[in-house]
């Protein structure tokens, strides 16, 4: 069995490749001034396959190369295979790929990322159990139970008011869970906060802190981070939020270009902010002690464990781990 088969699972892209049409004052708008001429027309897999040959990858096991065009996408490996190519000096040559590579080698990159979205979701897994617990404990502890159904105990009423609506409605969709329903016909449908984040998304717990007022979010942030700056704490966790999506979602990190937000960085790190390294080290901040050393290690196993690897498109500075560490 070819190693890729485990990765072969059909992450399917949500991407239809129809464009955008909207409906205005009953009129819908011509598709002109879209370019469609510089669409590239439709290729069959063979096609496909064939154009990959013909730019020089050596491609040994043909029916396997079909079953992955297949099932992962043409456009979806093209992120990989362009740290490949050889640029073509014009725009009538087409752009080669460097002499001797083989199809298994955008596989090591393929099988890379999808064990780096490993390593990050792993991880961002604990910021967020984290943050969660510190967010309801200290709020519960300052403000009660209830605490946070009041708009006083948070920095922007009509952002908390929006809040409180997504949650009714996580707690309808969850009502046949144990604890909603324990809290629905014994404490009269009211719902503590220690209960509640757990019903939470990542990203509404990350919109929750950053709407806990200044002084707050300043004591979580020094309590449990060791970090005086609550604007770090949140720019991280946001960045985190990001990480995590690109991770579930099975998107690629590997020559990802730009990463948004940018990462708030010390000075001599402002180059990464936009970066795959920036992220990391957002990450490594929020993870507690005892896990800090774990994530690096499977970073740096994943990456070692595949040859075809250029730290350049992760841009990983090659003192990434000392950098972590200092």
């Amino acid at each position: 069995m070819k190693r890729m088969d485990y990765y072969i699972h059909n992450e399917t892209r949500r991407a239809s490749g129809r464009l955008p049409m909207r409906i205005m004052a009953g009129h819908l708008l011509s598709m002109e001034g879209f370019g469609l001429a510089d669409v590239k027309p439709f290729k069959t897999y063979e096609e496909q396959l064939s154009i990959l040959k013909r730019r020089g990858m050596i491609i040994e096991d043909e029916e396997y190369a079909l079953k992955v065009l297949k099932s992962e996408n043409y456009y979806r490996l093209s992120g990989y295979w362009l740290t490949m190519l050889v640029r073509a000096e014009n725009d009538s040559e087409e752009d080669r790929f460097y002499l001797g590579t083989t199809f298994d080698n955008l596989m090591d990159l393929y099988e890379f990322d999808a064990d780096l979205r490993s390593v990050v979701f792993d991880a961002v897994r604990i910021v967020e159990t984290n943050i969660k617990s510190f967010v309801a404990y200290c709020h519960a502890e300052k403000y009660g139970p209830l605490g946070y159904l009041d708009s006083k105990n948070f920095n922007n009423a009509k952002f908390h008011s929006a809040t409180l609506d997504i949650l009714k409605k996580d707690v309808a969709i969850n009502k046949n869970e144990a604890v909603i329903k324990h809290h629905i016909y014994n404490k009269g449908g009211n719902v503590p906060i220690w209960a509640i984040v757990d019903f939470m998304t990542f990203d509404q717990i990350s919109r929750l802190y950053k709407n806990m007022l200044p002084q707050d979010k300043r004591y979580i942030a020094k309590y449990y981070y060791g970090i005086p700056n609550r604007e770090y704490i949140e720019n991280w966790i946001q960045c985190a939020v990001v990480a995590r999506n690109i991770a579930a979602h099975s998107a690629r990190f590997y020559n990802r270009h730009s990463y948004k937000p940018g990462v708030r960085l010390p000075d001599e790190y402002k180059i990464y902010a936009n970066t795959f390294f920036g992220y990391v080290y957002a990450i490594y901040n929020l993870l507690p002690l005892e896990s800090r050393d774990r994530f690096i290690e499977e970073l740096d196993s994943c990456i070692k464990a595949h040859s075809y690897v250029k730290l350049e498109y992760l841009h990983l500075p090659n003192n990434w781990m000392e950098i972590l560490r200092k």
